[in-house]
This record gives C-alpha cells, structure tokens and sequence, in this order.
C-alpha cells in the first residue's frame, strides 16, 4: 500500500508499496482524510516516529459501505474504561497517533470502530470524527447551558473548530446570546446565514458568562480570560502548541473565581454515533466547510507549512496524483 510515514520529527517518507503487516484488524480502503492541527502538531511533537498520521478517516469495504474510523482503541479493562471514560484510558492506542493512521491507501481497524454512514458527498465524513470533539467539549458545559438562563456565551477562533462549536450551540440552544470572534473579519463571513450569531471585532471585557477558545493560540486564550464574566467558564478548545505557554494570576483567577474547563477527547461511540447523525442530518452546512483536496505526495509540505482555505478542512485523497 502506499503511504506516508512520519519517521522522525519533521521527516516523512513517501513509500509506494508499504508491506502490510497488520494481522491484528482487517484492512480497509482509504476514500478521504482530513487534516487536523492535532497532525501538524505530531509532525513537530511525534508521539510515536516511523508511523503513519492521519485520523479523522473515510473509509470503505468492498461492497461499497462508507465508514467514519472511531481512531480511539481503549483497553476495557483499566480504571478509566471501568470507569466508562473510555477516552482516558490508560492504554490507549491511536490510529494516527501512535498507530498506522489513514495517510495511506489503507487502514488496518477494528470493526467495532467504524461507524456506517450515507451521505450524497461522503467526503463530508471527514467532519464526523472533529464534530464528535465538538460534542464532547459542550457536553461538558451542558449542565450550565441547561440550567441557566441568558447566558452570553463568547466563541474565539472562526477556524473548523470554532465553526463546529458555533453551529453545535446555535442548533442545540438557540436561546443562547451566542458571539463569534476572530482576528481576521472575513473568516467569520459564514455567520451571515445565522442572524442569531453576533460577531464582534473587538474582544467585550468581563462580559460572557461562557468563553470557548479554538484557535489554539496564546492571544485567543488571553483575550477569553479578560473576556469572560467574574464566576463564568474559561474553556480551552483549541490545541496549542505543545511548547506554548500562558501567563496569568492565579490570585486573578482566585478572585474572579473563573473555572476552567478543557476538552480534548471524546470518541466514545455513543458520541461518535450522535455526530454522525448530525453530519447527516445537516448535509448543506458541513459540505461549506470542504477545501481544497490534495494527494499523499503533496502531503509533507501541507503538514510542514499548514496552510488551509480560510475556514475549511484540506482533505487527502490517497489515489491523487496532485
């Protein structure tokens, strides 16, 4: 199979016929992946070298059937599983992450990770897997959410993952006083569809009872700590860097008694199903978010220098000679 492979940090290698020594899990043919920051970050910060990246997978058997890859393999077995937080087990394996991944023209999988799906374009089920994060992080808010009564929630960072955020709220609690914000005016252009959806160009000081950072960058973290309201949520979204850092009083944070609120996993079935039935029950949305598309071999660059359409998921077709 061909195939990308991370062999040590920043340095792929290309391999055309790749020998396939999986025996554990069958093989599956590769139809799309999408790239994710969470890869760019792999490529600086490898979890695991001489590996193949790429998680947010379609696939496809022989007879046609389309699959969303649940890329999470948890062990049943430690405190965590027992615990039904399958997402923090303690002997996680990855696909694309510390397992061959989906830049390839195959995958090897479970069966029990692979979730059937129809769509008119299946390459929107590049989304499920990233939604499935989305729906994970705003459960974690769902008790304040349901419970209170106009809340003024702030989301930072106009990217794919402020979009899925956005567009969860708006459709799951449309009495939200929802606000966007993004440092460059036009990545928030999408919104205009949704006249519920405030968006602002500059940053309200203590004024949200909720702020949600998803660009992953230091500043979008520093304007959500001064954005949000004394007693509110600070929820850290997006992924940052692995080396970055961020500065605060923690008398400040004490005092303003902000909690803090992070959200990275989420891959548990029932999540997992419940985005795939919202990727296909919201079809038009999810379709503006593809971008560009292009091939294994032009796939080293784009992780080196991520540079995506504006507000849109860059896919991977393995078979692309682009």
């Amino acid at each position: 199979m061909a195939a990308l492979v991370l062999i040590e940090r920043n340095q792929f290698r290309y391999i055309e016929d790749m020998p396939d020594s999986n025996t554990k899990w069958p093989a599956w043919e590769v139809y799309r992946v999408g790239i994710c920051r969470t890869d760019v970050n792999l490529t600086h910060n490898p979890a695991r070298t001489n590996t193949v990246l790429g998680h947010e997978v379609v696939c496809r058997d022989g007879h046609g059937q389309y699959y969303a890859l649940n890329n999470e393999i948890n062990c049943g077995e430690c405190d965590y599983c027992l615990e039904g937080k399958t997402s923090h087990c303690r002997h996680m394996r990855e696909l694309g992450v510390n397992e061959h991944g989906g830049f390839a023209s195959k995958i090897h999988a479970p069966v029990n990770n692979l979730v059937p799906f129809t769509c008119t374009d299946h390459r929107i089920g590049v989304l499920i897997e990233p939604l499935a994060c989305a729906i994970h992080g705003i459960k974690r808010l769902d008790t304040v959410l349901n419970t209170q009564s106009e809340i003024k929630v702030l989301v930072q960072g106009s990217g794919i993952s402020g979009k899925l955020i956005t567009y969860l709220l708006h459709t799951l609690y449309p009495a939200l006083e929802l606000t966007l914000y993004d440092v460059q005016a036009d990545a928030m252009a999408w919104a205009e569809s949704y006249p519920a959806i405030q968006r602002i160009t500059e940053i309200l000081q203590e004024h949200f009872h909720v702020a949600i950072e998803c660009s992953g960058s230091q500043q979008g973290l520093a304007d959500c700590f001064h954005a949000v309201r004394r007693g509110g949520i600070l929820m850290i979204y997006g992924v940052p860097l692995a080396e970055a850092t961020f500065s605060f009083s923690p008398n400040e944070l004490m005092t303003r008694e902000i909690n803090l609120v992070t959200s990275l996993a989420g891959c548990d079935r029932e999540t997992f199903c419940q985005s795939r039935d919202t990727v296909v029950a919201h079809q038009p949305f999810f379709s503006t978010l593809l971008g560009k598309t292009i091939g294994l071999k032009a796939l080293e660059k784009e992780l080196l220098h991520f540079s995506p359409i504006l507000g849109t998921k860059t896919l991977v077709d393995p078979l692309s000679t682009i």
